[in-house]
């Protein structure tokens, strides 16, 4: 199940999604008709993947969004697996822009660094960067891969009458 975006509630993305973007890979809506977030293209919903859509997953072809309820243990989440980006852990706030890196085309992310614990020169706090081409950024992430929850099959564990 999926939360209920107050957003695409209010103002539904388009009537017959599915058949405008027709076997695209973008995620088809699950059981109950509904469509998460990280795949929902509604051009101006800030919790949209394209809002939050910062660059291809280098494990699948789906895309890595900013994950804004992460905080304080920032990530990208890909859409379509489980590979998971931790982005610098001494960051008060990432956010995505609307700018774009002219190298490779990912979404340019303004990350806010705590001022106890900045990277950056004379206790500067604010960087505007790609994550993949700017090196202080890509020092400071770490791909790793989510848990796949799934129901075991086999022996119970604990009493079973």
């Amino acid at each position: 199940s999926h939360s209920l975006c107050p957003y695409c509630y209010n103002n539904p993305p388009f009537e017959g999604l599915e058949t405008l973007l027709g076997d695209l890979s973008v995620g088809k809506a699950n059981k109950s008709g509904g469509m998460p977030c990280s795949l929902c293209p509604h051009p101006t919903c800030r919790h949209s993947m394209i809002k939050l859509s910062v660059c291809a997953c280098p494990e699948c072809n789906g895309t890595l969004l900013l994950d804004p309820v992460s905080a304080p243990k920032w990530r990208l989440d890909c859409n379509k697996c489980n590979c998971l980006v931790y982005l610098p852990q001494n960051s008060h706030r990432i956010v995505t822009t609307d700018e774009h890196c002219n190298e490779c085309g990912s979404t340019i992310l303004e990350v806010d660094f705590n001022k106890n614990d900045t990277p950056l020169k004379d206790g500067a706090t604010l960087h505007k960067a790609c994550v993949l081409c700017d090196d202080l950024l890509h020092s400071m992430v770490e791909v790793k891969h989510g848990k796949s929850f799934f129901r075991r099959t086999g022996k119970s564990r604990g009493r079973s009458g």
